[in-house]
């Protein structure tokens, strides 16, 4: 048996309720666990960080799993064997059921998307160190600001379901959880710099102050910046990310550990813009994939400017979470994590307004025109900001009671309390085509009225109250969880803008039951069966709110205060495993949503932000399978794959008519996806190569149009320099991404309801618009050395 072989099989035993059962050389020295206490993903990987004696299959591209769900999780292994200036969705690229496409190959630009078994990530719900860290107004992670690479012990994803006192409001299509180390034990340093394709440059720095005395303390911080461009934009469009991490640590003995984890970023990020299918094919045919994108520079003769300085968005984030895990008795562990959020940003666009028809809201507006630039036609160039302030403050807590050495019972509760204010207001643009980051100058009218489309302010309040019965037989063989979670949510705002809304209110409540079960047949295999609920809030500024046009006074979205938010229902059966040779993971899964909400890129005043469609009923059913082999020659081989069935249960509305989508497929839900890859290792050297496929996928609820099937091949290859030379581990390291070099359509930004023009089922003529795409970057290489002090 290989050392590879052995300390997986260790890693299956240390989680196994037969783990005495196993073998010495398997995984000697652990304890059968508890009866009824399931094994979190984040603590295996912990583990594996931690101690040091386990190493993840594959390289870390899979995780022997026990949780009677399925979860798909990386090591940090894994990890860092990936570009430091990739992105998480990148990172989890690899897992069954993720289909990830974006427009540079670092992550760097947001013109991005993830789905989980067909399902977008803004329905995904984000936990961080065991916090809510999503974006609250859009709904959307943002997840490239949460941690540096270098931080993170591993990721996780269940794709199907949650874990009840999680602290999730958006998972009716699963969970993604991001775990960060602990600090080092020991003090020390490490360092890197990474340099590639498209001026991509990362450097990193970070220190682990060790154990501090006898206090119980040690803690890390880190930065890092990353620049890099994006292809298809012009050469001077660069990107920009500065990130710190710190986390400190506090051993209480028996009674248990504090840390508290704080993460800052400030990022600039050049959007690129969306293609067409026709302009995608126009473009494949010349090579010139920069047609229709931004301009590299300003022309002030010019009536219509496409710059690209108007479409930097720009972000800052401070993340803090303290997590407290306590054991008062030996039958009784809480955890009690606390947290904060602050977030400010701008998503900017480009217009201009014609002086003598400018409004706020829907009431019209004089402005003066003394010493501004104006265009050759006479309107005003402006740069149009969508600028938002939130922060966001809670506590997620939990106590598990056992009762019984068969049975334990948990009691949950999330407190959430999240504010915003949103302006949408213009700023002048000077002759050379400057205009003010952070709206720092807007328009206003001579009565000091500021011109805009969009001003109000949010607040919202949720409670989650959960119980958990975990009950265990035939000698922990036999599990069963039963727990019911009551999700309570409220929302109030105001519209500060001149019309006919003033205040916005919406409240929901939900019970939220689920059952899982779980049996050990022997020390290698485990069957599982769950059926889980969930509910989504709408995305409060998608849903909520009228905007207006701010060159005629006209409403651009109503607000629905009436809107329902989604629900869903879903079931898997699964079956696990595991022995010497081979690893594998199969899963069938069903899931029925209610108020299936979809998000499309749109534009408020020519500012880019979302919008959002109700489109009904949808049922999806499908397979999963991944399979792992142990080293062979210092090679391991990983496959996974899906299989993926979905259909509309409603007809489309439209106006007052419907389109007749009911028992057509859904929409950014490929049928096929795969992924095969080997792992290798053979003294200082490693390497990995990664082929992923993409089925075809409609963006149309009429099932008119496709973005087109892809698939891409990735490859890293390093070498660990000896000792001594630079630092403790000098490592040297070449990603490759996308090595067939071919640009692509990698995801959709905006679905459509037809892009054929259609008949609706009462006789209305419903005219089509066509789909759009973020187009994915060819070949793009960065080398990365590193080392540790």
């Amino acid at each position: 048996m290989t050392a590879t072989a052995l300390a997986a099989a260790g890693l299956f035993a240390s989680q196994s309720a037969l783990a005495q059962n196993a073998s010495a050389a398997e995984g000697a020295g652990t304890d059968k666990p508890k009866a009824s206490t399931a094994v979190a993903a984040e603590d295996i990987l912990k583990e594996i960080v931690v101690s040091g004696r386990q190493r993840p299959i594959a390289g870390g591209l899979m995780i022997v799993q026990r949780q009677p769900e399925t979860t798909n999780s990386i090591s940090a292994e894994a990890i860092k064997q990936k570009m430091g200036i990739a992105g998480p969705y990148q990172l989890v690229a690899t897992l069954p059921g993720v289909n990830t496409g974006q427009s540079d190959p670092y992550q760097m630009s947001i013109r991005y998307a993830l789905q989980l078994r067909g399902l977008p990530m803004n329905k995904i719900g984000w936990v961080v160190d065991g916090v809510n860290a999503m974006d609250r107004a859009y709904l959307q992670p943002y997840s490239e600001t949460y941690a540096d690479n270098e931080n993170l012990a591993g990721l996780t994803i269940l794709p199907g379901s949650t874990r009840i006192t999680d602290p999730v409001q958006t998972a009716v299509a699963g969970e993604f959880s991001m775990t960060v180390r602990d600090p080092d034990d020991k003090p020390g340093a490490q360092a890197s710099y990474g340099y590639g394709s498209y001026k991509g440059q990362r450097v990193f720095a970070g220190i682990d102050t060790g154990l501090i005395g006898n206090t119980g303390l040690k803690a890390f911080g880190s930065i890092s910046y990353t620049q890099a461009g994006t292809f298809a934009l012009p050469s001077n469009a660069i990107g920009k990310r500065l990130h710190v991490d710190f986390k400190i640590a506090k051993d209480w003995g028996e009674l248990g550990k504090s840390t508290l984890f704080l993460s800052y970023g400030d990022w600039s990020a050049v959007r690129s813009q969306a293609y067409s299918l026709a302009q995608y094919r126009a473009d494949q045919r010349t090579g010139d994939f920069t047609a229709g994108n931004y301009l590299s520079s300003f022309n002030p003769q010019s009536n219509t400017n496409n710059y690209w300085k108007y479409a930097v968005y720009t972000r800052r984030n401070l993340l803090l979470a303290m997590n407290n895990e306590l054991h008062p008795t030996d039958k009784i562990e809480l955890h009690i994590t606390p947290y904060y959020q602050w977030i400010f940003s701008n998503s900017p666009g480009e217009s201009s307004l014609n002086p003598n028809s400018v409004y706020a809201g829907s009431q019209k507006q004089t402005v003066n025109t003394t010493g501004m630039f104006l265009l050759p036609n006479g309107n005003i160039p402006v740069k149009t900001n969508v600028l938002q302030r939130q922060f966001a403050a809670g506590v997620n807590s939990s106590a598990k009671v056992t009762l019984t050495p068969s049975n334990n019972i948990t009691f949950g509760w999330w407190y959430d309390h999240w504010q915003m204010t949103q302006l949408n207001s213009f700023s002048p643009i000077a002759a050379g085509g400057d205009a003010p980051d952070w709206a720092s100058t807007i328009l206003r009218s001579t009565s000091g009225q500021a011109i805009s489309g969009a001003n109000y302010a949010f607040n919202t309040n949720i409670n989650a109250l959960s119980v958990q019965d975990a009950q265990s037989f035939l000698d922990d063989k036999l599990k069963f969880e039963v727990g019911v979670k009551y999700f309570i949510y409220r929302l109030g705002g105001t519209n500060l803008l001149p019309g006919t809304q003033s205040a916005m209110n919406f409240r929901f409540e939900k019970l939220l039951p689920r059952a899982t079960v779980s049996y050990e047949i022997n020390n290698r295999m485990q069957v599982y069966a769950n059926v889980v609920t969930e509910a989504r809030t709408n995305a409060p500024i998608t849903t909520y709110p009228n905007t207006y046009n701010a060159a005629t006074g006209a409403i651009s979205q109503l607000g629905n205060p009436n809107a329902r938010p989604e629900t869903s229902v879903g079931e898997e059966i699964g079956y696990r495993y595991h022995d010497s040779l081979l690893t594998a993971d199969v899963a069938l899964f069903n899931k029925k949503l209610n108020n299936n909400s979809v998000t499309s890129l749109a534009y408020l005043n020519g500012a880019g932000v979302n919008s959002a469609y109700n489109a009904g009923g949808l049922k999806m059913r499908g397979a999963t399978a991944e399979l792992a082999l142990k080293a062979f020659w210092g090679i391991s081989p990983y496959v996974n794959g899906q299989y993926l069935w979905t259909q509309n249960t409603s007809n489309f509305q439209v106006g007052n008519d419907y389109l007749p989508t009911a028992g057509k497929e859904g929409v950014q839900a490929p049928k096929w996806t795969a992924t095969a890859g080997l792992d290798f290792h053979h003294g200082p050297f490693f390497g990995n190569i990664i082929y992923k496929y993409t089925g075809s996928q409609y963006t149309t609820f009429m099932n008119d149009e496709k973005m087109p099937a892809f698939s891409t091949i990735d490859l890293g290859f390093g070498y660990h320099i000896p000792a001594g030379y630079v630092g403790k581990e000098p490592v040297i390291r070449v990603s490759v991404t996308n090595l067939a070099n071919k640009p692509y359509l990698g995801a959709s930004s905006s679905v459509q309801p037809n892009a054929v023009t259609t008949t609706g089922i009462n006789g209305t003529v419903i005219a089509g618009a066509a789909p759009s795409y973020w187009l994915s970057s060819p070949r793009a290489i960065m080398g990365t050395f590193s080392t540790k002090f």
